[in-house]
């Protein structure tokens, strides 16, 4: 917000200044009403420094202790920073920032309109679509743009005065969530999110997000680090996965995988997570062998676990020294090579529509052979 208590509808910049090597250089980004333009400049030599600008609205920045900080300090200044960190973990901190932010709009607008309002649905239905099987990735910024467009397009000029009612509420995490969770990485070890925790999902739905992303590129440990120093409170990482386990003992039986398919797709993202981040093997809910198996059955079904979270947990399974160490020749082979767990069969009803098609070749009163000739030609062996 402005220095008045309601947002500054003018351009911000913050500038970011990162010690690592070269990095892929973003264009700069539409700015719209309220927002700080970011600039990221990446010190590759003292001649040639590369810049990657974000704008970001003030009322996301905020939420970041350290930028915040930095915000009022340079009297809320529209250029911020120079910050010197890594370019390619600001746009993941932007995309928890904003999930977060939009558990303070679910709250304003549980009080002024009831449960009747809640964002529940909306959380649940972001999970289920970015955790699961696209050509493209999905992106959980898409909903929170689409109800930032519209909400200003239908409040107008009262849109500055929601925002600083929006932003005066409190995310309300529950205790219990708040002692778990800490600055650094958090785990759970219970599986599935509390239904009534809007934290939770959001958590389920970032950790969902990172899985997608190139481990090259963002490596979680140190995407975990870069949320420490901005003092972000870090997602939770759940380590208990009953669902994907449940879902891996009954896949070869007939209907009966569908009722775990939902939350092993999720589940399936935090496995990714858990096999990387060396700090997160401690808490397995399995030994290795049995967590190496869950890898690969994960692998194994394309049309059931999204690509890109099977890339994440491919790249971890040969890029991890301690996994790749420990693991059997036939294991780094289907990890090589893959096994088409759901690939090549025909569904039921296919089954059942081809069989129909036609009359069995045991049964019938006409000869399925006419073009044959009426007798055998007589071979002279002689």
């Amino acid at each position: 917000v402005g220095r008045s208590g309601t947002p500054d509808h003018g351009p911000s910049m913050v500038n970011l200044e990162s010690i690592m090597g070269p990095r892929k250089v973003y264009g700069e980004g539409e700015a719209c009403s309220s927002v700080h333009r970011i600039r990221n400049v990446e010190q590759v030599s003292e001649r040639h420094p590369l810049s990657d600008e974000f704008h970001v609205e003030d009322y996301i920045l905020l939420q970041s202790p350290v930028l915040a900080e930095l915000h009022w300090a340079n009297s809320a200044s529209k250029d911020l920073g120079p910050i010197r960190r890594t370019v390619q973990f600001f746009p993941a901190l932007l995309v928890l920032l904003k999930l977060r932010w939009l558990i303070r709009l679910h709250n304003a607008f549980v009080e002024v309109a009831g449960e009747k309002a809640s964002l529940h649905r909306l959380f649940n239905g972001m999970l289920l679509d970015v955790s699961g099987v696209h050509e493209v990735a999905r992106s959980p910024v898409q909903v929170y743009e689409a109800m930032i467009a519209s909400l200003q397009t239908r409040l107008h000029q009262a849109w500055p005065f929601f925002l600083a009612f929006t932003s005066m509420r409190e995310p309300g995490e529950s205790p219990s969530a708040a002692a778990t969770r800490s600055a650094g990485l958090s785990v759970m070890s219970r599986g599935g999110a509390d239904p009534d925790s809007l934290w939770e999902i959001a958590d389920d739905i970032f950790v969902t997000w990172l899985a997608q992303q190139c481990g090259v590129v963002m490596p979680a440990s140190q995407m975990f680090q870069e949320l420490e120093y901005y003092r972000v409170p870090a997602p939770i990482v759940r380590t208990g996965i009953p669902s994907l386990s449940a879902w891996s003992s009954v896949r070869n039986v007939a209907g009966s995988r569908e009722q775990w398919d939902k939350a092993a797709r999720v589940e399936a993202h935090h496995l990714a997570i858990m096999l990387e981040v060396q700090e997160l093997h401690a808490s397995w809910p399995f030994d290795l062998e049995e967590m190496v198996e869950l890898a690969l059955v994960v692998l194994a079904y394309p049309q059931t676990f999204s690509d890109a979270v099977r890339t994440r947990v491919r790249w971890t399974l040969q890029a991890q020294a301690l996994l790749a160490g420990k693991l059997k020749e036939h294991q780094m082979t289907r990890v090589h090579m893959g096994s088409m767990g759901d690939s090549g069969h025909l569904p039921p009803i296919v089954m059942d529509r081809l069989r129909d098609k036609g009359m069995p070749r045991a049964g019938g009163i006409q000869s399925r052979y006419k073009d044959m000739p009426t007798r055998a030609p007589v071979v002279d062996m002689r």
